[in-house]
């Protein structure tokens, strides 16, 4: 297996296809799957044509990233344009693509893209190493949840949500040449070497504890009988009293302050998915960017800054050890998944998380996604949809 990354930020696209495509292969010629990360900013119908072209039979799928990306040079991007390539040439291993448009049915969206993604792997009858997804916001939960009623809970499944640059609709999804805006695209990965991952938080849970007692999907209207965003206010010392009652985005506001909902325990460590919240009503409902339902218990959670800059070292140490109980050689190269509404509170200082990043990484190929949601498996195996997450998927 050999591993290359290539990026641009020219401003033409198929300059910009040829640069990146350039620097991948030169370094391990055409690659048998190649994951292709890409801004709004771009026309991506163009940079799909030249990549289609110039990567002949090569597996491709990929979606849109916020206002840039990240590789082993650093973070790309230049006036919130960036393309992004990640490349594995691995002819022992098999990969298979699909995409499709979300229709009302996400669960048997999910069912229908993984088995088309099998089929196109040609490994009948073989349950893949991973599975690595994009798709549209919205959905994640019932997407994840129709691909493990076909391929089962034990595979794990990795993934980020397709972002733009201002939350407007704008995000896409990749699969060879074709270009959804409200799809899921999936790759099967059947690998020759073995991988390692890890998917973290990296908040901390604070004393406040609540019941949901009033939901729908995304929306939730009350927290022990209490409108949620008084209940929200309160928890979080007053960082919504000024747009309460209002119709308001509150993204930024409440980067530090997410909700969690605990999955597991390791020993006796409880440890959570997160839900962001992102808009609040004159009503006092909260929707959020995962779905919670009607008696789920919900931790109010705490970050920093720091955190934020420095958790991703840690979750990539747990990936390399996740590796390193299968392989005792050098990783190959990693594929990140970074939440965009962490990546934007702290993007000023982004070279603090580049740094994180070479310290357990030092010369590897990686590229960097930044999502508006990110699906990945928890230390006990559960796959899962959250927020504000990070994960890290290391490849041998």
């Amino acid at each position: 297996m050999e591993i290359a990354t290539g990026c641009s930020t020219k401003s033409n696209e198929t300059e910009a296809a040829q640069e990146a495509y350039t620097q991948l292969t030169d370094r391990i010629g055409i690659p048998s799957f190649l994951f292709v990360l890409s801004t709004v900013t771009y026309n991506n119908e163009v940079i799909l044509h030249e990549l289609t072209k110039l990567f002949g039979n090569t597996k491709i799928i990929g979606g849109t990233s916020c206002i840039g990306l990240i590789t082993e040079r650093g973070y790309c991007s230049d006036n919130k344009r960036a393309l992004g390539l990640f490349g594995i040439k691995d002819d022992s291993g098999s990969y298979g693509i699909a995409a499709l448009s979300l229709s009302d049915d996400p669960k048997f969206d999910g069912q229908e893209v993984i088995r088309k993604a099998m089929e196109n792997a040609k490994r009948p009858g073989e349950l893949p190493t991973m599975i690595l997804l994009t798709s549209a916001p919205g959905y994640e939960e019932a997407l994840i949840n129709g691909i493990m009623s076909v391929v089962g809970k034990q595979v794990p499944i990795f993934g980020g949500t397709s972002a733009d640059n201002s939350v407007s609709g704008l995000w896409q999804q990749f699969c060879g040449d074709e270009l959804h805006q409200n799809g899921i695209a999936v790759a099967v990965i059947y690998t020759s070497q073995p991988i390692g991952y890890a998917f973290h938080s990296g908040y901390m849970p604070t004393e406040h504890i609540g019941t949901i007692t009033k939901a729908n999907g995304r929306i939730v209207n009350m927290i022990d009988n209490k409108p949620a965003a008084d209940v929200y206010n309160q928890w979080a010392e007053s960082i919504l009293q000024d747009v309460l009652g209002t119709h308001a985005n509150i993204l930024s506001l409440s980067t530090l302050h997410p909700l969690g909902r605990e999955i597991g325990k390791i020993g006796n460590i409880p440890y959570y998915t997160l839900s962001h919240p992102n808009e609040i009503f004159p009503d006092g409902s909260m929707s959020f960017f995962s779905n919670i339902q009607k008696n789920d218990k919900i931790t109010l959670m705490t970050g920093t800054k720091q955190s934020i800059k420095t958790r991703i070292k840690r979750v990539i140490h747990l990936a390399k050890e996740n590796y390193s109980l299968a392989n005792d050689t050098k990783p190959k190269g990693a594929f990140i998944i970074y939440c965009a509404g962490c990546f934007l509170a702290i993007q000023d200082e982004v070279q603090d998380v580049i740094d994180s990043i070479h310290s357990e990484l030092p010369s590897e190929p990686l590229l960097g996604m930044l999502s508006f949601g990110e699906q990945g498996c928890l230390f006990g195996g559960e796959n899962r949809h959250g927020n504000l997450m990070i994960s890290a998927i290391i490849f041998g």
